[in-house]
Parts: structure tokens; sequence; C-alpha cells
């Protein structure tokens, strides 16, 4: 468990037996806490693939690569302007003989 969740565990459990109100916590426990959070709700995300993400990569170029335009795509291991569509790992399947011909 992260050291600013138990501090500040501690000191809400400390502030209750005191009867206080309110309580005072540091901004370096508050941002730890906060990104704490935010990893959890990250994992908790419907919306979230269930893939593990590879990278981004430019939906336009996706698209040339469906309609056969496009031979390879370019991903980035971080979002950017042009690289917003999320490609994401999918267990890989031995290619079939017409693929190696095709080649």
């Amino acid at each position: 468990m992260n050291q600013a969740i138990v501090y500040t565990k501690a000191s809400l459990h400390r502030a209750i037996n005191q009867g206080d109100k309110v309580m005072t916590i540091s901004t370096l426990d508050l941002k730890d806490l906060l990104a704490e959070l935010e990893k959890l709700q990250t994992r908790q995300d419907p919306a979230r693939p269930s893939a593990p993400l590879v990278g981004w990569a430019d939906p336009e170029k996706i698209e040339q690569m469906r309609q056969g335009r496009r031979r390879y795509l370019t991903i980035s291991r971080k979002r950017g302007e042009t690289f917003t569509q999320q490609v994401c790992a999918t267990k890989a399947q031995p290619a079939s003989k017409y693929a190696e011909e095709a080649a």
C-alpha cells in the first residue's frame, strides 16, 4: 500500500477519535492519493479494451490498411496529434499457407 495512503488513513482515524471535523493533509500526500485514484479508475474503465495496449496509431492510416492501400502501420507508444486510435495486442495466429504465397 502506498505510504501516502497509510499516513492519510492514520491521520483520518486520529482526527475522528479526537472529534475533529477538519483535517489537514499535505499537498504531496494529496497528489499521491489522487494518482492512486486515477490508476484505479483506469483499471475499472468499461470503455478500456480488455487486450493489452500496444500503442497509438493514426486512424486514417488504419483505414488505408483495411482498404489495401497501405502495407504497414506506424505505432507510437504515446498518444499524439495524429496518433489517436488505440492499438491493442491480440493472440498471434499462424499465417495461412495462402498468406505466405501471396507475400
